[in-house]
């Protein structure tokens, strides 16, 4: 296996070692060769190549792996062992130095004639402006210069600032303008003296570019209405700042663009903007993005008129706006003010929104909104201002005013009869009143007064009184032979009666018919109530010698005359149903009879039974619901009346 040969002169001592198949081979020498350094040269380039030596008891006393080029002989040694050793390869030892005149190499920090060496470069990233690392090694010469150089291993960058510390220690402060797209860069040491220099490749890396969060599609904007948008970019060297800049920009006028927002309110609207926008970080290090920026959603409506058309309803006209964003508009809708109210056109074009959801007798104003695809536009400008009607409630009424009093000119006559149906405004209070029947007299007799329901009013019956002003009401008084009967108030009675000769007195008026010479005029039927009933019946007329009747419907009876001689005989008696007339004397010479008095009005109220009616001030008796209406008697009171 071995070929071994010495130097002739002895000294330097030399052999070789020959392998043939490789592997782990031992060669054993005739002689031992002394303990010392040797070096090591492998013929083959061998890398990976282990030797181990033995002393002639078997024991280790040098060994060498990894393909070192030195191997040290602790003692003398007699056999050298290969291990991974390539085939036919040849191995020459040479005796460098005994180990007992060997020195020491130490390493010398200060060799400025030698080439500078790099041990250590920190930090490797240099992401900001002015940032700097500490370059470690030796032989750092006085005037050291360094320089970065770019990853086309060409192009030379000269740092910002060298500080030399020491032969050991360098302080370097990247340039300002340090790309990312020419990193890694490598690092250039020379010692211009000598022009020795060392380099560090790919050893410095220049940070990253800012990325874009910010989508390049921006929130549209609407015209009139502020705007604001920021845009942002991160960093990923942890740049503790980024700074935002307008490259170019076509804008709508009224937004700018500034640190890092567009803000303003537009003027326009028209098409798609966009402006080119540049985020830097403090290594200089920079990204653009073109961000675009339209206005999708239409402009506001044009308002038109506001109508009411109800309690809880109205419409509202519009026009549509000329620009309709990037899409067509769909549908318009209502806001309302206060709210509540809701409608909704779904057409493109100009027109009028039927609102709903309104409170009754409520002032509002309305703004009309566009929407289309991307959404809602701003509101118009408000209408003008209208007020909701009440609701109202059909009421069916029977309203009878109090009865006239009779006295010695003739019967009193009825009071005044009102039926009907009308529309009254739900929730109102309405005023209402009950009139009280006229007091009988002898020539005293007074009027009674009027019923009234909301503006509606029944009035009293007139007085079979010799003062004209008192003879007029709802229905007329009486009068003597040769007198002037009570006029009535039209479509509420008729006029009192005159009597047929001296002495005797003429019936009151009645609600269905005049008064005759003697008698009250009949009553009117109602059945608002459910039963068929006669009321207001005319006072009758008394004469010397016999009573005058009543009129159908509670009209008091006349009375005789008292100063002919009848004193015995029955004098006026009172009516007897609502709205009914007193009757009246004879036409006497003492007061030994007054006339009758006249009964109090009345006030009947139908109306459906989903409402309810509440008072104030007043007697009121409703009856169970039937047939889908409730009724309400109201007999007594000063008040008012609510239906709801």
């Amino acid at each position: 296996m071995a070929d071994i040969r010495t130097s002739t002169l002895g000294s330097p001592i030399t052999f070789t070692v020959v392998t043939s198949t490789g592997g782990s081979k031992t060669a054993e020498f005739g002689t031992e060769f002394p303990s010392g350094v040797y070096t090591i040269y492998s013929i083959a380039g061998d890398t990976d190549l282990e030797i181990y030596l033995g002393a002639a008891d078997g024991t280790n006393v040098g060994f060498s792996t990894g393909g070192n080029k030195a191997i040290i002989a602790s003692a003398p040694f007699k056999y050298v062992t290969t291990a991974n050793a390539n085939s036919f390869d040849a191995i020459v030892f040479e005796l460098y130095q005994v180990s007992s005149e060997a020195a020491t190499l130490n390493t010398k920090t200060d060799a400025f004639w030698a080439p500078p060496t790099i041990t250590d470069i920190t930090p490797s990233s240099l992401y900001n402006q002015n940032a700097t690392t500490t370059v470690t090694g030796t032989n750092f010469a006085t005037d050291v210069s360094v320089k970065f150089r770019k990853s086309d291993d060409q192009t030379l960058v000269v740092p910002k600032s060298i500080v030399r510390g020491s032969a050991t220690s360098i302080i370097v402060t990247r340039p300002d303008t340090f790309s990312p797209t020419d990193a890694p860069y490598d690092l250039i040491v020379t010692n211009p003296s000598t022009g020795l220099f060392t380099v560090s490749n790919n050893s410095i890396t220049a940070g990253s570019a800012p990325s874009w969060t910010t989508s390049a599609t921006l929130p549209g904007f609407q015209k009139t209405v502020a705007y604001s948008q920021s845009v942002v970019a991160t960093d990923a060297d942890s740049s503790p700042s980024i700074t935002y800049s307008q490259i170019s920009a076509t804008l709508p006028t009224g937004i700018t663009f500034s640190n890092g927002t567009f803000s303003g309110t537009p003027s326009v609207n028209g098409g798609s903007y966009s402006a080119v926008i540049r985020a830097t970080d403090l290594g200089g290090n920079y990204v653009d993005r073109t961000f675009t920026l339209t206005q999708d959603l239409p402009d506001a409506p044009i308002i038109g008129t506001a109508t009411s058309t109800g309690s809880t309803t109205a419409t509202v006209s519009f026009t549509a706006p000329t620009y309709t964003g990037t899409s067509t508009i769909t549908s318009y809708s209502i806001v309302s003010t206060p709210a509540g109210g809701s409608g909704t056109l779904s057409q493109a074009g100009s027109g009028t929104i039927n609102v709903t959801g309104l409170t009754n007798a409520t002032s509002y104003t309305f703004k009309v909104v566009a929407t289309n695809s991307a959404g809602n536009s701003v509101a118009s400008s408000s209408s003008n201002s209208i007020t909701t009607t009440n609701p109202t409630v059909s009421v069916q009424y029977l309203i009878i005013g109090g009865g006239g009093s009779g006295d010695k000119q003739g019967g009193g006559g009825a009071g005044g009869v009102l039926t009907g149906t009308a529309n009254f405004t739900s929730g109102s209070a309405l005023t209402c009143k009950i009139g009280a029947g006229g007091a009988g007299g002898f020539n005293t007799s007074t009027k009674g007064t009027d019923s009234q329901f909301d503006t509606l009013i029944a009035y009293a019956g007139g007085v079979g009184s010799g003062t004209a002003s008192l003879k007029n009401g709802g229905s007329g008084a009486g009068a003597h032979n040769n007198g002037t009967p009570g006029t009535p108030v039209s479509g509420q009675g008729h006029g009192g009666g005159i009597g047929p000769s001296y002495g005797s007195n003429g019936g009151g008026g009645g609600a269905g018919a005049a008064g005759s010479s003697n008698n009250g005029g009949v009553g009117v039927y109602s059945s608002i109530t459910g039963s068929n009933i006669l009321y207001a019946g005319g006072g009758g007329g008394g004469q010397g010698d016999q009573n005058g009747g009543g009129g159908p419907g509670g009209g008091g009876g006349g009375g005789h005359g008292g100063g002919w001689g009848y004193s015995s005989w029955p004098g006026p008696t009172s009516g007897s149903v609502y709205g009914a007339g007193g009757g009246g004397q004879g036409y006497a010479q003492d007061s030994g009879y007054v006339g009758g008095n006249g009964y109090q009005g009345y006030i009947v109220l139908k109306y459906p039974d989903t409402k309810t009616l509440t008072s104030s001030g007043m007697t009121v008796t409703t009856d169970a619901p039937s047939g889908g209406f409730k009724v309400s008697k109201i007999t007594a009171g000063n008040g008012t009346v609510t239906i709801s």
